[in-house]
């Protein structure tokens, strides 16, 4: 069982009629909004493994991959997670933050949620 399993569903959603995931970090709150999702910060710990799985009962078919989006070359993962894996990552050594993407699938179409995580 990994150390940390963030959760993911679909939230609804914007005004464009563009999806938005709702998280949940750990069996925690989901988060209530796309702005609110790419606030969501997940702290870890060096060593520890984080899981990405979806929602039992959601819509969303698959996720697609985990992108690091750092762009001072920072990886947090030293393991990242992937397919092969189950979605799930080893983290580092490194100290800080480091912002993501989830790229998933929803009725046929890919998109994208940037959340962040931070070693502490």
């Amino acid at each position: 069982m990994a150390d940390h399993t963030i959760k993911i569903d679909l939230g609804g959603y914007n005004a464009n009629n563009q999806p938005w995931l709702k998280i949940s970090v750990d069996g925690g709150s989901w988060t209530t909004s796309s702005s609110e999702d790419e606030e969501l910060v997940t702290e870890v710990i060096a060593g520890q493994s984080v899981q990405f799985v979806i929602s039992s009962g959601s819509p969303i078919t698959s996720i697609d991959a985990i992108i690091d989006k750092s762009a001072d070359g920072f990886d947090i993962f030293k393991v990242d997670p992937t397919e092969s894996n189950a979605w799930t990552g080893i983290i580092g050594t490194v100290k800080g933050e480091e912002p993501y993407a989830i790229e998933y699938t929803l009725n046929g179409r890919q998109y994208t949620e940037d959340p962040k995580m931070r070693m502490i």
